[in-house]
């Protein structure tokens, strides 16, 4: 079980290098998500019977 879980963090740091953002897309999921999570925010704020 200790080597699965080790071999799996040694992916970790190729992975997070292979992936890169071009120019300000990165910027642009960020607000996407922000924006996500302040709807449900609000939304549970409005409706807490809901939830």
């Amino acid at each position: 079980m200790k080597l699965i879980i080790f071999s799996w963090f040694e992916k970790i740091p190729e992975t997070i290098v292979n992936f890169t953002v071009s120019g300000n897309a990165g910027y642009l999921v960020g607000i996407i998500i922000s924006v996500i999570i302040l709807a449900y925010l609000l939304y549970s704020l409005l409706k807490p019977e809901k939830f």
